[in-house]
């Protein structure tokens, strides 16, 4: 099995749209409200592109960080400007696992090891131990 490079794998699940660069230089990321309006999030691209269609890709946890794409090619990261809303409504992230329970609660007992020297313990011979009941 071949593992895969995190930056790689990141990349591969950012979201992506397309926006219009304004007049001013700016990008509009509207969050799901009407295009017409103003609001939301805002970021700086360099000028060059003004009035080009440029793609945005962007982790929907936070959209603080905003890559700008133009022609295939990542050309810088989007200044931020004003910033609405820092993650992308309608997202949830992954639930958090349950705190795994302490081992007195489920009955077992650590009994120290053979090897343990004080200070540290050869893990391997450290092994939980049902308690009486």
């Amino acid at each position: 099995m071949r593992s895969v490079d995190p930056l790689a794998l990141r990349t591969a699940f950012l979201y992506r749209v397309s926006r219009q660069v304004t007049k001013a230089g700016h990008v509009h990321f509207h969050l799901g409200m009407r295009r017409t309006c103003r609001q939301g999030n805002r970021y700086a691209v360099p000028g060059f592109l003004v009035g080009q269609k440029v793609e945005l890709r962007h982790d929907p946890f936070d959209l603080r960080e905003i890559e700008v794409w133009f022609n295939g090619q990542c050309l810088a990261q989007a200044d931020l400007v004003h910033l609405q809303a820092s993650t992308q409504p309608g997202v949830t992230p992954d639930p958090t696992p349950p705190p795994l329970a302490p081992l007195a609660s489920i009955g077992a007992t650590i009994s120290p090891c053979s090897a343990w020297s004080g200070s540290a313990c050869c893990a391997s011979n450290c092994r939980p131990s049902r308690s009486p009941a």
